[in-house]
């Protein structure tokens, strides 16, 4: 502890790093919230370190009565670019305000990671990563510049955390000591997902303009190729063409700062957009957008389907568990354990 830590090592002050944080819309970010509200909740003084696409300075908002600083994007178009302003600006935003946590959580175990167990190698402070996405964080690890800051920076981080077996076992896949990862799975609030009651299910498909008798399909990401939405789209096509009274629905964002999320082209939402067409199904399949009210859309449908293959844990996937779902997924490693073929879901290898 440093000097100017909290007099109690049992009550640290902890300093929550997700790249993303709500309103915006991301799993990762929907779960380092609810998991500092709960320990808020237990009386840890926690607050909140995020990015924001709007311009300008860094700035300070309230979250129900958590602080959370955003930090401005970077604009710049080249990766190296975008690194060096990305690294800058988190470095001075979380400097002046170092005196005010003993704990840094990084949501993430890529470069905002490396930076953060950098930093607080630095001032003395403790730090705990979490690998939020599979196969992807720890790519590069120990390859050329970024990967070699990453392996180096990581000797000195308290603790390793994975949502799932698959993104725990990567850390020590690298060489991280393993008495320092912990697997420790994602959390669901049942008190807001949990299953229909008798006549809910019509009256929410009536709020959500959806038809009453239908047999609703929902997939509750975001839309993106990584996220499998045209192959969905595709399983569709077949599953209509044998049962009528089939739909779908497409909940969550597809861009972000006014772009197309996660890699897509612009002209992928559109594409998705003729397919259906195509398949006869612009009547059938509902892409309403970002909604706020996810336990409500969960309640309202028969089915999840969640066709992704890079992942850690899905929040989504939870969600519809909790909410007494039925579910057809990819069989992917992220899911061992928690869905099981031919028991609580129907397992497709991608």
């Amino acid at each position: 502890m440093t000097a100017d830590a909290s007099p109690s090592a049992l009550r640290p002050r902890i300093c929550m790093w997700s790249y993303h944080w709500p309103p915006e819309y991301s799993g990762a970010g929907l779960q380092a919230r609810r998991l500092a509200r709960a320990l808020a909740a237990r009386g840890w003084h926690v607050w909140a370190l995020t990015s924001t696409g709007e311009t300008g300075p860094v700035t300070e908002t309230d979250d129900e009565g958590m602080r959370v600083v955003r930090v401005p994007r970077s604009r710049a178009r080249h990766f190296k670019a975008v690194a060096a302003q990305t690294i800058w600006r988190y470095w001075r935003a979380l400097g002046r305000r170092r005196r005010d946590f003993d704990l840094l959580h990084v949501h993430s175990a890529y470069l905002d990671a490396a930076l953060g167990a950098t930093l607080a190698r630095r001032w003395g402070k403790a730090c705990l990563v979490k690998n939020t996405l599979a196969d992807a964080d720890l790519a590069h690890w120990g390859q050329g510049l970024w990967g070699k800051w990453q392996r180096w920076a990581f000797q000195s981080v308290g603790a390793f955390v994975g949502p799932s077996r698959e993104a725990a076992g990567e850390f020590a896949a690298v060489g991280l000591p393993r008495r320092r990862v912990h697997h420790i799975p994602n959390g669901v609030d049942t008190a807001v997902f949990h299953p229909a009651t008798p006549g809910e299910r019509r009256s929410l498909r009536g709020k959500l303009g959806l038809p009453g008798e239908a047999r609703l399909v929902l997939n509750l990401s975001a839309l993106t190729p990584r996220k499998g939405t045209d192959l969905l789209v595709e399983a569709m096509g077949q599953v209509a063409s044998r049962h009528s009274d089939v739909h779908l629905a497409l909940v969550g964002p597809w861009e972000r700062d006014g772009k197309p999320l996660e890699g897509a082209t612009a002209d992928w939402l559109p594409a998705l957009r003729r397919r259906i067409a195509a398949l006869g199904l612009e009547e059938r399949v509902h892409i309403p957008g970002a909604q706020s009210n996810a336990p409500g859309w969960l309640r309202a449908a028969d089915l999840f389907a969640f066709p992704a293959v890079n992942e850690g844990l899905p929040n989504a996937v939870l969600e519809a568990m909790a909410t007494g779902l039925p579910m057809a997924a990819a069989a992917i490693a992220p899911l061992e354990g928690v869905a099981i073929d031919g028991e609580n879901a129907l397992l497709a290898v991608p």
